[in-house]
C-alpha cells in the first residue's frame, strides 16, 4: 500500500513539473533535450523544451534560433539515432 501511495505522489509531482502535451512530438522533444544537459545544463535545456513546446517549433529550431548551438552542432547533438545509441547508417 505504501509503495502505491509513493508512486502516486511521484506521478502527481511529475505532472506539475512536466505538463501533459498531446502528441508524440512532446515525447521526442523531452527525450532529445537530455542530450543538451551536459552542454548547457538542465535549467537552460528545460527552458528550451518549454519554448519549443509552447511555440510548436522543433527543439533544433529553438536551439539554433536562440544561438545556443550552431546548426551543425545542434543537428549532431540532437540526432535521434545518436540519442538512441546508434550511429547514422546503422540498422
Amino acid at each position: 500500500m505504501h509503495k502505491r501511495r509513493a508512486f502516486g505522489d511521484i506521478a502527481r509531482r511529475r505532472a506539475r513539473v512536466v505538463p501533459p502535451v498531446p502528441g508524440p512530438s512532446s515525447t521526442i522533444v523531452l527525450a532529445l533535450a537530455t542530450a543538451l544537459n551536459p552542454l548547457i545544463g538542465y535549467e537552460r535545456a528545460a527552458a528550451i523544451v518549454h519554448t519549443a513546446l509552447d511555440s510548436g517549433r522543433s527543439i533544433i529550431d529553438v536551439v539554433i534560433d536562440e544561438g545556443v548551438l550552431s546548426a551543425d552542432e545542434a543537428r549532431r547533438v540532437l540526432d535521434p539515432l545518436r540519442a538512441a545509441g546508434r550511429e547514422p547508417g546503422e540498422v
